[in-house]
């Protein structure tokens, strides 16, 4: 198929200068595609009746119009054998749809059009049917995997959290290690969770399959919910087994008695199940897959239009600490064993010694802030003895910057400092109060990274006090050199054209989960049925909050301060940000919201789905209903029955309209998870609602598509819950994918002492233009905050007045 694509590259550049309107790439693709199909004959292909093949080629071409490549693709698979593609010639396939993409359209029409990888990704599965192929077993993997090498392989795709454990553990034992000892516990806490982790990922894989058997089997879905109350992170201290030991003997403690309480009849069923050959096989095949998806021994190696995951064999593992603003590679491991913590002491203190001979690092910020597409051109401007430095540091899953970073700065501000070059799974931050952990999407998701954020604390900690015990000794000086990673003027200017969208970011804890969790029991109190989740509240809060929003007076004193003393260039900016504002206060956002895909299989990872309120009005019945209640409040005697009735009637309509949300969002929920359609289900689940609530069902939509959904979403809302109540967690900073028409990214976690954490990651289109003014940076910073601010205390605010709704009551003596 490769020769096919060879021999038509002059076609299509060809029309590249002609093709650059949308509707006539679109208007081309599809009569391109159509080519094809009639002029195949295949067995594959009569699965498809002739609409479903002419709605397949018009959305593949409105989602990638990009001329002749999708019919050659198509071509192509159809000449291959089988039904299953394999993973080297889908990722060559994607890259030619994404180089055919910028090859068609002009600049203009590439940039307001395409929606970036995810379209390609999506489309390509529609090619993949069209050509008889099996889509599913072709991603062996799952598509998030496929796609988060495609789409999630920028510096904003990565997500950050924090801990402050290790510190908190420090004071209590009163112990007193200096900067070096710290650094020492850290190196060979990594070093552990490197020779380790493959242990640590079949837990995890174990623990959601053995559930869901159990589940299937019984019917019984709560397992899983009563596991996370228990499972830990650490191993107490007079316990001597190692973590992964220690948490798999507390899973197989914990499932014998979820077994033991069975009937003996349906446990025997359970246990042969588990038990079989052909599922112990299975098992086998899908514990090795998922340990070469998942493993952090790899480098990211950035080709045009993806990463690759490149592995490291265990004998050039390092890790790379950063130390007055240079580079280190060490050997994570001795003769095939983990670096121990009393050898990690002595490098440490060899690190941290103060040293001017190589200077301070300039390739990295350059690097990990630039195109990912771009670096393999950027790379091949490096001089010889720097590549062969950053070939060593790109051994390093794992980099510990020692230079602490102020705490008090949100996470966004803090990952920001010098983190590789993008090719790493882990950097790990030292604040002095805490731990930030900066996670690429490609090796984790949100509850992956934080589960493995509180192991290695953990571990960390138990480093610590090993190494308190140990006396102290005198060392012979380590020769250990910092890497050059330097930069040439030429690659400094290029680089620097090549960078991402910048952005702010903002944090705040002003919201009250008590409220939230009132709100919920009065809610049940009122309608048993009813089961609002927490998330699912901030998620209906979320999709209100735009015609609840009011900037400050403090923001808007200083966008007039900005404007009035600036040029032409601030006002602009200003003018951008005012467009922003006035954007956010009218917006029912399409939100994406990732959901944990591994209790279904661990493999999908995460299941996205893109959800837009159909009920926007609920807000306005919301206030109709506090309306009527203020009347009954002021009736005179006379009044009061027939203001009551009229308060009745309103409270019951909005409260149905909050039971209709809940049901919908429900169906997302659940459909998301298997993979099927919400139209039928959720037409159905809505046809006793009243009229009113019907009606105000403007738009059910006609399918989850777990990837296409990513294309429509504005806003990342990523909740992650609340964390274990003996978890040093503190925050959490979400990822966005590259796709520029996501503008904001909203992370939320309670922490074990019920403080809700919101992050706010904003990319509007005025930051740029801001940060690169005087004093654009804080309004830019302003902005965002003064949004999350608002957020925050509207929640509360919002909460505060349906308890107020919920509680009212009449006044016996005035009736």
């Amino acid at each position: 198929m490769y020769t096919f694509w060879t021999k038509h590259c002059d076609l299509t550049e060809s029309l590249a200068a002609r093709l650059n309107d949308y509707d006539q790439a679109h208007e081309y693709t599809a009569i391109s595609l159509q080519q094809v199909m009639d002029s195949t004959e295949r067995a594959e292909l009569s699965q498809l009746s002739l609409p479903e093949r002419n709605e397949l080629v018009d959305e593949i071409a409105r989602a990638i119009p990009a001329g002749n490549v999708p019919s050659m693709v198509a071509a192509g698979l159809m000449r291959a054998p089988g039904r299953i593609v394999s993973e080297n010639d889908n990722r060559r396939n994607l890259s030619l749809l994404m180089q055919g993409m910028q090859t068609i359209l002009d600049k203009v029409a590439f940039q307001t059009f395409f929606a970036g990888p995810t379209a390609v990704l999506t489309a390509y599965q529609k090619i993949l049917k069209l050509a008889g192929k099996d889509p599913d077993q072709s991603f062996p993997n799952g598509t998030w995997q496929f796609y988060v090498e495609f789409g999630l392989r920028e510096d904003s795709g990565r997500h950050a959290c924090e801990t402050n454990g290790f510190q908190t553990a420090l004071a209590n034992d009163a112990l007193r290690p200096d900067a070096a000892e710290e650094l020492a516990s850290w190196l060979a806490a990594s070093a552990w969770l490197l020779h380790r982790y493959d242990a640590l990922l079949e837990n995890e894989w174990r623990e959601h399959v053995q559930i869901r058997h159990f589940a299937t089997v019984t019917g019984d879905d709560a397992l899983y919910a009563q596991w996370v109350v228990v499972r830990p992170f650490h191993v107490p201290v007079h316990v001597a087994d190692d973590y992964p030991d220690y948490r798999r003997a507390r899973f197989e403690a914990f499932y014998r008695a979820a077994l033991d309480r069975l009937d003996r009849r349906i446990r025997r069923r359970v246990e042969e199940g588990w038990e079989a050959p052909a599922a112990h096989a299975k098992r086998a095949s899908d514990l090795a897959a998922y340990l070469r998806q998942m493993t952090i021994h790899a480098i990211l190696t950035p080709e045009d239009f993806s990463d690759v995951r490149t592995p490291i064999t265990p004998a050039n593992l390092a890790l790379g600490v950063i130390a007055d603003n240079r580079y280190y590679a060490i050997s994570a491991f001795r003769g095939g064993f983990p670096l121990v913590v009393e050898d990690a002491r002595q490098l440490a203190y060899a690190i941290l010694r103060p040293r001017r001979e190589t200077p301070a690092a300039e390739l990295d910020r350059l690097l990990a802030t630039a195109h990912r597409t771009d670096q393999p051109a950027l790379r091949r401007l490096l001089d010889e003895e720097v590549k062969g430095d950053l070939a060593a540091l790109r051994n390093a899953p794992i980099l510990i910057n020692w230079d602490r970073a102020d705490a008090t700065k949100p996470l966004a501000q803090i990952r920001a400092g010098r983190r590789g070059i993008g090719d790493h799974a882990i950097t790990i931050f030292r604040t002095g109060q805490s731990m930030v952990f900066d996670l690429s999407h490609i090796f984790f998701d949100g509850t992956w990274g934080l589960a493995v954020a509180e192991i290695i604390t953990a571990r960390a900690i138990h480093e610590a006090r090993h190494l308190a015990e140990i006396p102290d000794a005198t060392y012979a000086s380590v020769p250990i050199r910092a890497l050059n990673l330097s930069a040439s003027s030429d690659l400094k200017r290029i680089a620097r054209e090549k960078q991402i969208p910048s952005s702010v970011s903002a944090e705040a804890t002003l919201a009250h989960l008590e409220h939230v969790q009132k709100m919920r029991r009065l809610l049940r109190q009122r309608n048993t049925t009813m089961k609002l989740s927490v998330n699912d509240i901030l998620i209906l809060f979320r999709s209100l909050f735009g015609q609840l929003y009011v900037p400050s007076s403090a923001l808007n004193a200083a966008l007039n301060a900005f404007e009035i003393s600036g040029d032409d260039k601030g006002r602009r900016a200003v003018a951008l940000a005012r467009t922003s504002i006035e954007l956010a206060q009218q917006l029912n956002p399409s939100l994406l919201i990732p959901m944990d895909a591994a209790r279904v299989d661990p493999r999908e990872r995460v299941f996205p789905t893109t959800f837009r309120n159909p009920l926007p009005a609920i807000l306005t019945l919301h206030r109709t209903a506090l309306d009527a209640l203020q009347a009954y409040h002021r009736a005179g005697p006379l009044r009061s029955r027939v203001a009551w009735g009229t308060f009745s009637r309103a409270r019951a309509d909005y409260l149905a309209t909050v039971v209709a949300f809940e049901d919908v969002f429900s169906v997302y929920k659940t459909m998301t998870l298997q993979g099927e359609s919400v139209s039928t289900s959720t037409i159905k689940l809505l046809g006793g609602m009243p009229n009113n609530v019907r009606r105000l069902l403007n738009s059910v939509p006609e399918r989850i598509d777990s990837v296409n959904d990513i294309v429509k979403g504005q806003e990342v809302f990523s909740n992650v819950g609340r964390v274990a109540a003996d978890s040093s967690l503190q925050r959490f900073n979400t990822a966005k994918d590259d796709n520029d028409k996501k503008t904001l990214a909203w992370a939320i976690m309670t922490d074990s002492s019920s403080v809700m954490h919101i992050s706010l990651r904003d990319f509007r289109p005025h930051v740029a233009p801001l940060l690169r003014l005087k004093g654009g940076d804080s309004l830019a910073e302003q902005i965002a905050q003064d949004y999350v601010n608002a957020f925050a205390s509207g929640l509360n605010q919002f909460m505060g007045e349906v308890m107020r709704l919920l509680l009212a009551t009449t006044n016996k003596q005035s009736e």
